[in-house]
């Protein structure tokens, strides 16, 4: 298996109703060696214990989810996991504070 690393980038904007807000978060998957293949499968993202959604990883890395949220919810960092693939292990990206 190949090592991968995880970074992530976090927007958010109001949404209608004060408490809640529309979150964007972009996971960037990328090889630690150089392959030919690329990562695939899933990220997941998470904000504390939160479980907010998975995307998939697209051809240039990217995984993106979009989602409204209760402002409570983003007391919590925003992590984002990669769970590997059958070429690729998982790796995890440092947690992202949305205040």
């Amino acid at each position: 298996f190949r090592t991968t690393t995880t970074d992530l980038g976090v927007q958010t904007a109001r949404a209608g109703a004060s408490h809640v807000v529309l979150v964007t978060a972009t996971a960037t998957v990328e090889t630690v060696s150089t392959s030919v293949a690329s990562p695939s499968g899933k990220v997941e993202f998470y904000a504390g214990e939160t479980y907010l959604g998975s995307a998939p990883v697209h051809d240039d890395g990217t995984a993106t989810l979009r989602k409204a949220v209760d402002r409570a919810v983003l007391n919590a960092p925003v992590v984002a996991t990669y769970q590997g693939d059958n070429l690729f292990n998982e790796s995890e990206s440092t947690p992202v504070d949305t205040d």
